[in-house]
């Protein structure tokens, strides 16, 4: 489902993040995509940024791969934003984002967890 989201994203121009300040980065193993990560301008407050469609293939996860992307897309956002959410919705990954720094937000329902430079 991120995939299809990402794909149909970025073919329809909707999210292609390439706004000031937003990134897509994927993660190659002999060529061949196994991850990806992205970066977008948080909506509600374009000081921030958001995390958004991280997917890592099932055969490459408990790596470090997906840490990796978003320690990367973490350092990359401090030269222009505040901080940077996440919204995991029910997926079962709080302790990932919290591992990476992330405050979980009970607070805000429109992301789940925080992290503020």
């Amino acid at each position: 489902n991120h995939m299809e989201r990402l794909i149909d994203g970025y073919e329809s121009q909707q999210n292609r993040f390439n706004a000031p300040g937003e990134k897509l980065i994927g993660y190659t193993i002999d060529g061949q995509i196994v991850a990806v990560c992205g970066l977008n301008i948080e909506p509600e407050n374009e000081s921030f940024a958001r995390i958004r469609r991280l997917y890592v293939l099932p055969n490459y996860r408990k790596q470090c791969i997906g840490s990796e992307l978003v320690k990367h897309l973490i350092n990359h956002a401090t030269t222009s934003f505040l901080g940077v959410n996440v919204n995991i919705g029910r997926l079962p990954i709080d302790e990932f984002y919290q591992k990476l720094g992330f405050s979980r937000s009970e607070t805000c329902n429109k992301y789940s967890h925080l992290l503020k430079f």
